[in-house]
């Protein structure tokens, strides 16, 4: 996009915004009156400009002054007439206008209520009017023939026969909000302001708007309400507690040494709030830590596994209950792949502190870090050049492919608390330059802007301040809840060229004689040559359950089963430090599970059964945390494990059989440098069996296992694979008379699901059902003998 300055970025944006909304109208202009005579007037409560119920289209419009109304509520009062009258088109609509009578009694002395009529005729609706003080005599039939009813003065009238009719409702009276079943009645303050607060824009009345502030072109009378029951607020005079707001602030000084590296100190902080919270848990930081202790950021930390057995199974024993993570290295590896990935930074962490509990209420962590070569020499000059953001189309679309992720995981992260929550972002990343040092273009460098809007009030953007001897980029992310409207072709669009600049600065000479090239650097630094990092984790779950059945009195069927699991993971990668030429040459992380389940059926029978059951048999869950930038990623990795039995029995039978699966399956992400992402894909299968049984008998029976391995992103929402192995088993009694020994046979078969499951409030909230597809319907085995 073109390289604009935040100020005529953000006017631009807004200009263009309100002129398209109000492209199609006309404005009467009539001669703004003398100021008011209303004092202005505060109460307790919510300060809610413009309320909406969606579903009976009635609105507080709080913009009661239309005599002297910006032209951005004039936009909102279009859009909002237009949503309230849908789908009728506006030459067709019959309005009536309800105003205060003064003078001889006509509209024309009610200065407010003529703007309004003016308006409207201009936009070619019809409008018929009505003094408030009439509206008594009016029955509710009279309202029903038109298609909107507007009431504008704050002085209240009797609406009651207006809500009999069933007819839309715009108001600018604050007490009517309660009769309207959308606010509390009171009016909650009256004075002229000129910012105001959108906070919803998934309604059409502001769906042009970005979530943000909004600044008339001049100061405006308004009133306020409090918006209750079925009441929406789209706009709010303050925003005390417009959203639960999941705040983070990043703090970044870098400072580049003589030689072109740089050291880093970073400071994350977070109020109070769940998003704090999620991060000490992640971490794994008691809550009895003294406020304001530092210190450094563990090196593991221990999940707690949740084991839920119903009852009447029998638990026999379960290996470990615990869980060890790297937590820090983890974490770690979240900041150098933010800089490599979207700044194109190579960096090495050196130490991370945090302060769980700060003397202001908030956790914050302190970050140092190094990188070996930030800015190059331009030889044959006294230049230094600074590079910022990927040069190629790989490093390009991988950036794209991380942002997607970070923001998917944002909004996951969101709706995995109660309530609507909205996370804002903001960050400072601070270059300094080497003492003696100046910019060439200090100027150019604030042309550098870049504005996202994602839809849904999200929005992401960044800018540029500079002086001779620094630059600053200051980074903001809103994001809500609602669905990001932008295609992913569009997002690859908009996420492009973010945040990728060139800078270029001159040392003076005898500072460039003096500096030896290569020989400045942190006594912490690693030196020059390959530096590999690798760790591997294992961790082996088993459990014993067995469920007992009695039929009747004639046969007794247990179902034991063994599910195992055994997680093992790999996180590494291969960096190349050089004081010129520092680089990460590849990176690679991957899961392998491997499942197993051992099914053992036990029946004793002595008549005639044809019967089905199946059981849950276990659930639990593990926490786990990882990072995409500095943002915590809970996941919860969850195995439920089911057991069923059916069978067909004739005559006497004793049956012990058995079968066991082992399946693994391997995924996860390399990146090569020059190549990118590639993923990591294997999986393999195996069976054994075991069977004895004894009796004259005929006998069909079919014991299954049934496992599901959830992996949850903060208990919300994620995929799944689901192994199901059933066990065929056919006994045939031998046949004497024709000299045939009895035969039995056994089928192994193997069904693979996988597909998307809910959990949590949201899943309760909206009913939401998993997404499932059976992968694969194998035969895995086939066994035969005779007896």
């Amino acid at each position: 996009m073109p390289l604009i300055t935040k100020k005529a970025l953000a006017i631009a944006l807004l200009l263009m915004a309100l002129t398209a909304a109000a492209a199609t109208y006309y404005f009467y202009v009539v001669q703004a009156p003398p100021q008011p005579t209303e004092q202005p007037q505060e109460t307790a409560g919510e300060k809610d400009v413009l309320i909406i119920d969606d579903a009976r289209k009635y609105a507080f419009f709080g913009w009661y002054k239309a005599s002297n109304m910006p032209f951005q509520a004039w936009a909102i009062f279009g859009r909002t007439v237009e949503w309230a009258i849908s789908p009728i088109e506006p030459d067709r609509a019959r309005l009536l206008l309800i105003y205060n009578p003064s003078g001889d009694g006509s509209v024309r002395y009610d200065p407010d209520a003529l703007a309004i009529y003016n308006w409207l005729s201009v936009q070619e609706y019809k409008v018929y009017v009505l003094p408030y003080s009439e509206m008594g005599k009016k029955g509710p039939s009279y309202y029903a023939q038109y298609d909107l009813v507007l009431y504008w003065t704050r002085e209240k009238g009797d609406i009651h026969n207006v809500l009999a009719a069933d007819v839309p409702l715009i108001t600018v009276c604050a007490a009517h909000t309660s009769d309207m079943g959308i606010g509390t009645g009171v009016e909650t303050s009256l004075r002229p302001r000129r910012v105001f607060y959108v906070v919803n824009n998934v309604h059409p009345p502001t769906n042009f708007l970005p979530l943000d502030r909004l600044e008339m072109g001049f100061e405006t009378w308004a009133n306020t309400a409090e918006a209750s029951g079925d009441g929406i607020v789209l706009v709010k005079a303050e925003v005390r507690s417009a959203y639960p707001r999941l705040r983070m602030l990043v703090e970044e000084q870098v400072a580049i040494q003589e030689n072109g590296s740089a050291t880093i100190s970073m400071v994350i902080k977070v109020p109070e709030s769940p998003l704090a919270e999620q991060l000490r848990e992640a971490f794994g930081i008691p809550a009895t830590v003294p406020p304001g202790q530092e210190m450094p950021i563990p090196e593991w930390a221990t999940s707690k596994e949740v084991l839920e057995v119903p009852k009447g199974v029998v638990l026999e024993g379960m290996n470990e209950t615990e869980t060890k993570l790297p937590i820090r290295e983890l974490f770690h590896q979240g900041i150098v792949m933010e800089h490599q990935v979207i700044l194109n930074i190579s960096v090495q962490v050196l130490s991370s502190n945090i302060i769980p509990f700060s003397k202001e209420n908030a956790t914050e962590i302190k970050v140092l870090a190094f990188a070996a070569q930030l800015a190059r020499p331009v030889y044959g000059t006294d230049s230094w050049l600074i590079k910022l953001g990927p040069r190629d189309e790989n490093g390009t679309l991988t950036l794209v492919d991380f942002m997607a992720t970070k923001l998917s995981l944002l909004q996951l992260m969101l709706r995995a608390w109660p309530g609507e929550q909205v996370f804002e972002y903001r960050s400072y990343f601070n270059l300094t330059l080497p003492p003696k040092s100046e910019l060439t273009d200090p100027d150019g460098l604030e042309k550098y802007g870049w504005f996202v809007y994602l839809g849904g009030g999200s929005k992401v953007e960044a800018y540029v301040r500079a002086s001779r001897g620094s630059f600053l980029i200051e980074e903001e992310w809103f994001i809500t809840e609602y669905e990001i409207e932008l295609s992913p072709s569009n997002i690859t669009q908009a996420f492009y060229s973010y945040k990728k600049l060139d800078a270029m600065y001159l040392i003076k000479r005898e500072v460039a004689g003096t500096a030896s090239l290569g020989t400045a650097r942190p006594l912490s630094a690693r030196s020059v040559g390959w530096r590999d990092l690798e760790y591997r984790f294992s961790k082996t779950w088993s459990y014993t359950l067995s469920r007992p059945w009695t039929i009747d009195s004639g046969a007794t069927v247990t179902i034991r089963v063994t599910p195992s699991l055994t997680l093992s993971g790999y996180v590494g990668w291969r960096f190349h430090w050089d004081w010129f030429r520092s680089y990460l040459e590849w990176f690679k992380a991957w899961m392998r599970i491997q499942p197993s389940f051992r099914v053992e059926v036990s029946l004793d029978a002595t008549v005639d059964i044809q019967r089905s059951e199946s059981w849950r048999l276990l659930s639990t869950g593990v926490p786990f945390s990882f990072w995409i930038d500095i943002i915590p990623v809970r996941v919860y990795l969850k195995l439920s494990v089911w057991a069923g039995v059916e069978f067909h029995a004739h005559g006497e039978i004793h049956v012990n059989a058995w079968v066991r699966l082992t399946g693994w399956l391997k995924a996860g992400v390399r990146w090569q440098r020059g190549q990118g992402w590639r993923r990591i894909w294997e999986h393999g299968v195996s069976a054994s069996r075991g069977i004895s049984f004894s009796g004259e008998v005929k006998l069909s029976i079919d014991p299954y296992a049934r496992g599901r391995l959830s992996f949850l992103f903060y208990n919300v929402a994620g995929p799944f694979v689901e192994l199901k192995p059933y066990i065929g088993i056919d006994i045939l009694p031998p046949l004497p008379e024709y000299e045939l020994p009895g035969a039995w046979y056994i089928d192994f078969y193997l069904k693979v699901v996988a597909g998307v499951t809910f959990a949590g409030w949201l899943k309760r909230l909206l009913g939401l059902s998993d997404y499932e597809r059976t992968l694969a319907l194998l035969s895995v085995a086939h066994w035969s003998g005779t007896w």
